[in-house]
């Protein structure tokens, strides 16, 4: 008995299972090769017989620039990531693609009648190449996914984008379609169901797991607020990645957060200068990690 009169419960490390998280930033806000990394350690958990798998809260991707991967999404009639379908080739999951990566954007570029032309618009990220088209939010259920769409309705009716209504429809399928007129209602969206649409998912990956790579969006380093705690954290860039004690990394992330905006509006830049990094690694090119880098991230794991 305990000093308190209740029984002792002592639990062994076999009774409870214990999920390494590990989580993956970049220091660019594209092309850092997270998901390089990502693909290599997914491989060598896999080769050691631990059971792993891939989560990417959100991503997004633009219709012309990633058009092969656009294409095949057309194709299948889902709306997905292109990382989380390479890596997830590697590990052979069992979970829908869209839990692993249950926030998924798709930008198209608009129509233009000569080059340098000054486009207004409400859905615009940065010019008129990349106009804000769909935004998937999935769940899990039990009889399997529900995917809800965002989607720019007006712009795409009136044919202001090089894609036509059939790709859209493919895309969309039969899920609920909620239209969307600005940036500021598909933002309003995303305050109100992406933790929640985030963090259940989270779950449904953990599940069985004995580690789970978290890939964050760009530069982001912290990749929602409901992500209570991680094992390791990597940033990852061209030639390099730096290993970052795990909780100080977390605490930096919030101690720059400022509502209303999302945590993962938190950037590399904003906390370089709080934190030194643990462990600087050598990335090599076309091999990315050695094996003997390999072998010790898997060493912290087992």
């Amino acid at each position: 008995m305990g000093p308190s009169g209740l029984p002792i419960i002592l639990f062994r490390k076999d009774m409870v299972q214990l999920v390494e998280r590990i989580l993956l930033t970049g220091m660019l806000s594209f092309e850092s090769g997270k998901t390089y990394v990502a693909n290599q350690l997914a491989q060598k958990f896999s080769r050691e017989g631990l059971n792993v798998e891939y989560f990417k809260p959100i991503s997004g991707h633009n219709f012309w620039y990633r058009y092969e991967h656009s294409k095949r999404c057309v194709d299948q009639g889902k709306l997905v990531s292109k990382d989380a379908t390479r890596v997830r080739a590697t590990i052979n999951s069992s979970v829908p693609v869209e839990i692993a990566n249950p926030v998924h954007r798709l930008f198209v570029p608009m129509i233009v009648q000569k080059p340098g032309e000054i486009l207004h618009n409400t859905l615009a990220l940065a010019g008129w190449d990349s106009i804000f088209a769909l935004q998937r939010f999935s769940t899990i259920e039990k009889e399997g996914v529900s995917n809800v769409y965002l989607v720019a309705d007006s712009i795409i009716n009136q044919k202001q984008l090089i894609i036509n209504t059939e790709e859209i429809q493919s895309l969309i399928g039969d899920n609920k379609i909620i239209p969307v007129k600005n940036m500021e209602q598909v933002q309003a969206f995303e305050r109100e169901y992406f933790e929640s649409t985030v963090q259940t998912a989270f779950q449904r990956i953990e599940r069985g797991q004995d580690v789970v790579l978290i890939e964050s969006f760009n530069d982001s380093i912290w990749p929602w607020e409901g992500l209570a705690s991680v094992d390791q954290v990597f940033v990852i860039g061209p030639g390099q990645m730096f290993r970052y004690h795990p909780e100080k990394f977390r605490k930096a992330a919030f101690l720059m957060h400022r509502d209303p905006s999302p945590i993962r509006s938190v950037i590399l830049n904003r906390i370089s200068d709080l934190m030194k990094p643990v462990e600087r690694i050598q990335l090599h090119g076309g091999t990315g990690l050695t094996e003997n880098d390999m072998r010790k991230i898997v060493e912290d794991v087992k």
